[in-house]
């Protein structure tokens, strides 16, 4: 899900485009913090998840780069944030505008009938190596009914849809990029 942040302190205030993700994505898709560290797992959690992570071109127009800025306290959205550490430059997710990345927290409040937010969310999975993007798009049907049971008919908005996240051959190619360099 994306959002909009207000930072203050530090400068003049300013609006950036942001990101809320679970702690895993870095870590699914291969990308480790250059400067700091990414989300842990107990950050997705209520009163835990007052934490981000910047992205470099952030970490470079606001923060002068200062290297000590992984475990700084920033204002965000008028409340204090934990800075967990910077990705590195280069890296854009979900798109080039997200400057900043916050833990979603998806507790009781956040997946009720009465909240009137966001309930569409873009969800990254790996696929074993031996499975088809066509048999795991076979599974949501079944993992959908479980959600919907447990968390409402919202929870559905759109349905499921799976796109092939082709990690490895996102490697492969950054590889041949390397090699031609050589």
């Amino acid at each position: 899900d994306t959002d909009g942040f207000n930072l203050t302190g530090d400068g003049h205030p300013e609006r950036v485009e942001g990101a809320l993700v679970t702690p895993s994505l870095f870590p699914l898709i291969g990308v480790s913090a250059a400067v700091g560290r990414a989300f842990v797992a107990d950050e997705e959690r209520p009163g835990r998840d007052q934490v981000v992570v910047l992205s470099d071109s952030l970490w470079t127009r606001r923060f002068k780069r200062d290297p000590s800025i992984a475990g700084r306290t920033i204002a965000v959205d008028g409340k204090p944030f934990l800075v967990a550490g910077v990705m590195p430059r280069g890296f854009h997710f979900p798109d080039a505008t997200t400057e900043i990345w916050k833990p979603i927290l998806l507790d009781a409040d956040a997946l009720s009938d009465n909240n009137r937010g966001s309930h569409g969310y873009t969800v990254l999975a790996s696929i074993k190596k031996n499975v088809t993007v066509d048999q795991a798009q076979a599974v949501p049907g079944d993992e959908g009914l479980a959600v919907v049971a447990q968390h409402g008919q919202h929870a559905l908005a759109g349905g499921f849809a799976i796109e092939a996240l082709l990690r490895d051959a996102h490697r492969r190619a950054a590889a041949r990029v390397v090699d031609a360099l050589d």
